[in-house]
């Protein structure tokens, strides 16, 4: 035991030492506060003006913005962005649309496939569904025998008289 005394006079030398210092460290920053501020409460922040705010911002390369305005995050911008763009489509067909009592001149040329041809002829407004004329040309096994010719349609026209129509020769 006698062998390490100086060490422990050391270390508890020091322990005292260091225990003196925090309580020196601790009542010097109470000193500094109002007596009215407990200790370990923060001190109000100062209050800036929106311009000092901005300009702070600007200091440090970030950007503030107003209360009013909304921010989105990438998947609610692409929503509203589908959105956006489904009722201006929407709203371009509308537009688009042709009165029920005209007729719709359409001219088929030789090598269209039936694809081409559906498309077509709901682009033009003849048929309202692009998919019921191609399963109606399927299911008749017709798709191989539309016929190249000009023909005029009435607006969404019936899809079996238009199958009908398309596949036999045209008027002349």
């Amino acid at each position: 035991m006698r062998k390490n005394r100086p060490f422990q006079y050391g270390l508890g030398t020091g322990m005292i030492m260091g225990a003196l210092l925090l309580q020196l460290m601790i009542s010097a920053k109470g000193a500094g506060t109002s007596p009215l501020q407990e200790i370990g409460t923060p001190s109000p922040a100062p209050q800036l003006t929106a311009q000092e705010v901005r300009d702070k911002a600007d200091a440090l390369n970030l950007q503030v913005y107003d209360k009013g305005i909304k921010l989105y995050k990438q998947n609610e911008l692409e929503d509203t962005v589908a959105k956006a763009v489904a009722a201006a489509r929407a709203e371009e067909a509308a537009r688009v649309q042709t009165p029920a009592n005209k007729e719709i001149s359409v001219y088929i040329t030789e090598g269209m496939s039936a694809t081409m041809v559906s498309d077509y002829l709901f682009r033009s407004g003849v048929v309202s569904d692009r998919q019921a004329f191609d399963n109606a040309l399927r299911a008749n096994q017709l798709n191989t025998k539309i016929r190249s010719g000009l023909y005029s349609f009435g607006v969404n026209h019936d899809i079996q008289d238009v199958v009908s129509r398309i596949t036999t020769i045209p008027p002349a």
